[in-house]
């Protein structure tokens, strides 16, 4: 198998091998963009699967990735054991992903397939993946309902959306390189893109999301919840399990629960974890119908740890064991628990470190 930073030397040539379907050439002025945005792909997939193996056991889970386009996301998937199915409408970058997979030494059932109709059974994946492919599809209500439908009912769907009022795209568009483009109407971008500015011979795009607040408003219509992730979003089934192991379903909880004071997510041993600083709060939404939080702490040195829950007081001994805390959630719609904690330095770490946070589990009414 090789390592990514070969792969990375070795794409332009890759790319270059289907330049006569993907309508650019080489001196096109997207052209090093398209090469750029392909290897951030892998390298992008690479980091969302090292992050989703630290809650999710992926392998032997069913991975659906529409749009996968030169197959940098499917690819991380496939080499974390998972089975993975890669679907595109383009020939081109279905040649190209195959290639990829060849070169890395995984498998991954590549299929030409349009994501307003999905030829999968309801309920046959455990994670869908939807990376900047909104805008491509004609009818988008089709893709959220066959994305809803073919999910099962502790599955999550991850990915990413172009925006059209995010200020990156109005000063350049993703796809053409051109100014204010984004914000035309669909029949004035044609008129620009293939007659004024010759960019391409097709128009690709149909339809922007305005915001991440209409990917909501669609996810939830089919019955999804949503919640962003580091420019990503991930969204699940607008239910609690039945029971309060189901670490697929709480993932989104999990990683959006964390409020003000905390570090990034690293390793900590064999676990994931994040360190709290001096004071840091946990965020829990009551309407999700969670009752009770049940999380992991250590530290480093034996500290006294306050959490705050409105009028109520709890006091924890942290020692380098870690210990459950469980906590009960009031009643009111979102409740913020406050940790309160002296700090420490770890040699060769220049951050001031209060208590770990890890295995964050909900239990439901």
């Amino acid at each position: 198998m090789m390592d990514l930073e070969d792969y990375i030397v070795r794409m332009p040539e890759f790319y270059k091998s289907v330049l006569e379907t993907v309508h650019v050439s080489e001196d096109h002025p997207m052209y090093h963009q398209y090469v750029n945005d392909s290897i951030w792909k892998f390298m992008h997939g690479d980091s969302i699967v090292n992050l989703l193996s630290m809650h999710v056991e992926l392998r032997g889970l069913n991975v659906l990735d529409i749009g996968a386009g030169v197959g940098g996301i499917s690819t991380a998937f496939a080499k974390s054991g998972a089975n993975v199915v890669a679907t595109d409408v383009d020939t081109g970058y279905q040649r190209l992903s195959l290639v990829g997979y060849k070169e890395w030494g995984v498998h991954a059932h590549s299929l030409l397939c349009d994501g307003q109709k999905l030829p999968f059974k309801d309920g046959s994946f455990d994670v869908i993946c939807c990376f900047n492919i909104f805008e491509h599809v004609p009818n988008v209500d089709l893709l959220f309902h066959e994305m809803a439908r073919v999910l099962n009912s502790d599955g999550i769907v991850i990915g990413r959306a172009d925006y059209k009022y995010d200020r990156t795209n109005i000063r350049k568009d993703p796809h053409y390189g051109l100014p204010l483009i984004i914000l035309l109407p669909r029949f004035l971008r044609k008129i620009a893109v293939i007659n004024l500015s010759k960019r391409s011979t097709t128009l690709d795009d149909f339809t922007w999301a305005k915001n991440f607040g209409e990917i909501r408003k669609r996810f939830h219509e089919t019955g999804l919840d949503v919640y962003q992730f580091d420019g990503d979003f991930i969204a699940i089934q607008q239910h609690l399990p039945d029971t309060p192991d189901s670490s697929k379903l709480f993932l989104p909880l999990q990683l959006t629960v964390f409020g003000s004071g905390w570090y990034p997510y690293e390793s900590w041993g064999s676990r994931c974890a994040r360190w709290s600083q001096e004071v840091a709060e946990l965020n829990i939404k009551q309407n999700r119908g969670v009752s009770k939080i049940s999380f992991d702490i250590f530290s480093v040195e034996r500290k006294k740890v306050n959490f705050q829950i409105g009028n109520t007081l709890i006091t924890r001994e942290v020692s380098r064991d870690w210990q459950n805390v469980l906590i009960d959630v009031p009643s009111n719609r979102k409740s913020n628990i406050k940790l309160f904690t002296s700090i420490s330095k770890v040699d060769g770490d220049l951050r001031n470190l209060g208590v770990a946070v890890s295995n964050i589990q909900f239990f439901d009414k």
